[in-house]
C-alpha cells in the first residue's frame, strides 16, 4: 500500500507541476522558494510526515546559498536542526541543479533506556522552472541516522536503535502566489535499495512529506 501511495504522489506532483507551468504560461509571478536574496530572510512553515509541524528560518548568504535553522515536532518528540542549500548549476534560464542537506538532532523522549539520535540527509535535485514561475523538481538522496552514543563510540543497549542508511527518491512542486510568497509540496520515498524501507526506518512510514508556504522578507 505504501509503495502505491508514494509512487502515485510522486507522479501527481510532477504532472501537476508540468500542467501548471503550461496552463499559466501567459503570465509570470516570480518567487524563489529556496533562496532568499543575499542578506535577506525566508520563513517556511509546513506540516506533513513525520512532522506534524515544522518551521524553518533561512538566511541568504548569497543569491545561490542559504543556511537555515529548523524546529520541528513529530507526534512523539521535538527535533532541532539546520539546513544548507546551494545552487550547483544554473546555466539555463529554466533548469538548475540544487544540493540540499538538512541535519537534525532528536533528544531522548524521556523513557528509560531511550537515547538521543541524529539524522543527516544530503540530496541533489534537478528543477524545471516554467514561464508561470512554477517549479517542479526531482531528486535523489541518502539519509543517515544513528544513536548519538553509538556515533560517539559509547556503549549502548544493543536492543535499541543503533543507526542505518537509506536512499531517497523525491519530487517537488512550488507555485508562487506573489513576489514574496510560494506554496510548496515535497515528497520523498525512503528506500532500501530498490524497495521501500521496512521497519528498520526510524521515521515510521517510508515517506517524508512536507506541505507548506515559504515567505521571503
Amino acid at each position: 500500500m505504501y509503495r502505491i501511495s508514494v509512487t502515485t504522489l510522486l507522479m501527481v506532483i510532477t504532472f501537476v507541476g508540468v500542467s501548471t507551468g503550461q496552463i499559466n504560461s501567459d503570465y509570470s509571478v516570480t518567487h524563489d522558494y529556496l533562496f532568499p536574496t543575499r542578506g535577506n530572510l525566508m520563513l517556511t512553515v509546513a506540516t506533513g510526515v513525520p512532522y506534524v509541524g515544522i518551521t524553518e528560518i533561512g538566511y541568504g548568504i548569497s543569491d545561490r546559498f542559504t543556511v537555515s535553522a529548523i524546529l520541528g515536532r513529530t507526534p512523539t518528540q521535538m527535533g532541532y536542526g539546520f539546513r544548507i542549500r546551494g545552487v550547483i548549476y544554473d546555466g539555463s534560464e529554466t533548469i538548475r541543479v540544487v544540493a540540499k542537506m538538512p541535519s537534525f538532532y532528536y533528544p531522548a523522549p524521556g523513557k528509560p533506556g531511550d537515547e538521543p539520535w541524529a539524522l543527516v540527509w544530503p540530496s541533489v535535485h534537478i528543477e524545471r522552472q516554467f514561464r508561470s514561475g512554477s517549479r517542479v523538481s526531482v531528486g535523489l538522496g541518502i539519509v543517515g541516522a544513528g544513536c548519538v552514543s553509538a556515533m560517539l563510540g559509547k556503549h549502548v543497549d544493543q536492543d535499541g536503535f543503533m543507526g542505518g542508511t537509506w536512499n531517497t527518491v523525491s519530487a517537488g512542486l512550488a507555485i508562487p502566489v506573489s513576489g514574496v510568497l510560494s506554496v510548496r509540496v515535497d515528497v520523498s520515498a525512503v528506500m532500501d535499495g530498490l524497495q521501500l524501507a521496512g521497519s528498520d526506518w526510524i521515521g515510521g512510514p517510508p515517506v517524508i512529506l512536507n506541505v507548506g508556504v515559504a515567505r521571503s522578507f
